[in-house]
C-alpha cells in the first residue's frame, strides 16, 4: 500500500472526502515495516489553525494511495518477469506497455494553414529540409505530414519515409505552476483505444526556437504536423475542470466570488487569418459576442506600419498624378516646338529633291536622339531626387501615424520577450534601378512610336505644304 510519510493526520483532522486516497489507523504493527516506535511524536498544524500541536504517531493516520500503481517502488519476491507474468503482475505489465505507448508517441496536430501557427508565422519554427504543404494537400487532407529535426535525428527518419501512426487521444490534464497553468496530454491509459490507423509520408522537417519553453505558444519536439481532415477518425477532447478561488479587488474592496467549471477549449489550438487592417473590426465583433480582449493578433508587424503606407499611399498617389499631368503639358509641347521645326526642314529637303524615305530616317533619326537625351537625363535625375523626395513623404507620414501601443505588438512582446521595437525606424522603401529602365522602356516606346508616325506623315506631304504649314498630304488633293 502507497502512502505519503508527509500524510500522517491525527484524528480531529480527517477529511474521508480523498479521490485517489484512503485514510489508515496506524497500527503498532506498522512499527516494524516502517522502523518507528511508540515513541515518535508527530507534529503539525491542524486545518484553519496558526498553532503546531504534537500528537503521538499510534494517534494519527496514514492518507494512503487507493491504487498501488502509484507507488514509487517495492520489494520483490521473485525476478521482475517472474512478477510481471504472475496474476498480481498483469496490471503492472499493462501500465508498462501503456507507458511505452506514451513515450513513443508523436503530438499530432492536425491544421488548415501551417502559417497560421504563431511560431511559424514569426519565423521562430521553419522548414529546414523538404517543404511545407501544398494547397491540393491541405484541400484534400492528404496523409503527408512534417516533423521536428529531433524527432527526425533520434529516429533516423529522412524527408520521404514513409511513418506508420497509430492514433490515440485520452484528453488533457493541467499542470500549475507559481506563475502559469500548463496544458499537457493525459498518457495513454485503461479504455483509451486506437482511433485510427494510417501511413503518413515525412514531406518535412522543421527547426523551431526554445524547444522547452513551458510557454503556451511554443511546441516541444514531439510535435508533428499534418493537414486538417487527413483521418478520418473522429477526436474528442476530454478537458479539464477548473476552479477559480475568491479574490477581493484591493482598491475598490470588490468581491469576486469563487467558480468552477470545466474548460471549453484548449489554448492557443485556433486560429483565424484576418484580412490586413481588419484587427479592430474582429476585435470589436468578438467583444460585441462576450470574447473581447481573449485574442492575440499577429501580422509580421503590418499593423503599426499599416497607417504608414496608407498615407505613403495617398501622396505617393498624388504626386504621381501631378507628375503625369506636368509630363502630358511636356510632352505636348516638345511635340509642338518640333514638330514645327521639323516640317520645315522636311519641306527644305524635299524642295531640293531629297527622297521621301531619306527624309523619313532623317527625321526619325533626328528625333530619337532628342528623346534619348531627355529619357535619360530625366531617369537620371529622377533615381537620385527620389531619396528625398520619398523620404520627406514617409518622414510625414511616419510622424503622424506611428502607434507603439497597437496591441498586435503588445502580442509580439509578450510572446518572444525581445520585440525590436526600431523595426519603424529600420523600414526602408528601397529604389530600384530596375522600375527606372521599366519606365524609361515604357516612355521610349511611347514617344519613339509617336516620333514614327509624325516622320512618316510629313515625309508624305507635298513639299508647298511643308513649307507654308498646310497639312495635306500627296495623294489626297481636292479637286
Amino acid at each position: 500500500m502507497g502512502f505519503w510519510l508527509e500524510g500522517l493526520l491525527p484524528k480531529e483532522d480527517i477529511n474521508s472526502d480523498y479521490e485517489y486516497y484512503e485514510l489508515i489507523k496506524f497500527e503498532p504493527y506498522m512499527h516494524e515495516i516502517l522502523g518507528t516506535d511508540s515513541s515518535i511524536i508527530i507534529k503539525g498544524r491542524p486545518f484553519g489553525t496558526v498553532e503546531i500541536k504534537e500528537y503521538n504517531i499510534e494517534d494519527c493516520n496514514i492518507k494512503a494511495y487507493k491504487d498501488d500503481a502509484y507507488i514509487s517502488y517495492a520489494k520483490l519476491d521473485g525476478t521482475l518477469e517472474d512478477f510481471l507474468s504472475s496474476e498480481k503482475g498483469e496490471k503492472w505489465e499493462r501500465l508498462i506497455e501503456q507507458c511505452q505507448i506514451t513515450l513513443s508517441s508523436l503530438k499530432m496536430n492536425f491544421t488548415g494553414n501551417l502559417d497560421s501557427i504563431l511560431l511559424f508565422n514569426q519565423g521562430l519554427a521553419y522548414i529546414t529540409e523538404g517543404r511545407t504543404f501544398t494547397e491540393q494537400e491541405y484541400s484534400d487532407g492528404a496523409k503527408v505530414c512534417i516533423i521536428s529535426a529531433e524527432t527526425a535525428r533520434d529516429s533516423g527518419i529522412k524527408v520521404e519515409d514513409k511513418m506508420n501512426f497509430s492514433f490515440w487521444s485520452n484528453g488533457y490534464i493541467m499542470l500549475k505552476t507559481d506563475s502559469e497553468q500548463i496544458w499537457r496530454h493525459a498518457p495513454y491509459g485503461d479504455g483509451c483505444g486506437f482511433i485510427e490507423e494510417s501511413t503518413f509520408e515525412v514531406i518535412g522537417i522543421y527547426k523551431a526556437e526554445n524547444i522547452w519553453d513551458e510557454n503556451e505558444f511554443f511546441f516541444t519536439p514531439n510535435n508533428a504536423f499534418a493537414p486538417q481532415g487527413s483521418i478520418e477518425g473522429s477526436i474528442t477532447f476530454e478537458l479539464p475542470e477548473f476552479r477559480i478561488s475568491r479574490k477581493i479587488i484591493e482598491e475598490t474592496g470588490e468581491i469576486i466570488p469563487a467558480a468552477s467549471g470545466q474548460y471549453q477549449s484548449i489554448s492557443n489550438t485556433h486560429s483565424y487569418v484576418i484580412k490586413p487592417g481588419h484587427i479592430e473590426a474582429f476585435e470589436k465583433e468578438m467583444e460585441s459576442l462576450g470574447y473581447g480582449g481573449m485574442f492575440y493578433y499577429y501580422d509580421q508587424g503590418y499593423s503599426l506600419i499599416s497607417p504608414i503606407l496608407d498615407s505613403l499611399k495617398e501622396s505617393t498617389s498624388l504626386l504621381m498624378y501631378v507628375s503625369v499631368a506636368v509630363w502630358a503639358v511636356v510632352l505636348s509641347a516638345f511635340f509642338i516646338i518640333m514638330a514645327s521645326r521639323s516640317r520645315k526642314t522636311a519641306g527644305i529637303m524635299m524642295s531640293l529633291g531629297t527622297k521621301r524615305s531619306h527624309i523619313f530616317v532623317h527625321m526619325l533619326v533626328m528625333l530619337m536622339c532628342v528623346i534619348i537625351i531627355s529619357s535619360l537625363a530625366g531617369g537620371i535625375a529622377g533615381y537620385f531626387m527620389y531619396d528625398g523626395i520619398v523620404g520627406k513623404i514617409y518622414e510625414e507620414a511616419r510622424e503622424d501615424n506611428v502607434n507603439l501601443e497597437f496591441s498586435s505588438f503588445k502580442t509580439d512582446q509578450s510572446i518572444s520577450g525581445k520585440y525590436d521595437s526600431s523595426l519603424i525606424e529600420s523600414f526602408d522603401l528601397k529604389k530600384s534601378p530596375q522600375s527606372v529602365l521599366m519606365i524609361g522602356g515604357i516612355q521610349l516606346i511611347f514617344l519613339s512610336s509617336a516620333s514614327a508616325v509624325m516622320a512618316k506623315r510629313y515625309s508624305m506631304m507635298e513639299p508647298l505644304a511643308l513649307l507654308k504649314g498646310a497639312g495635306r498630304i500627296k495623294g489626297r488633293k481636292k479637286k
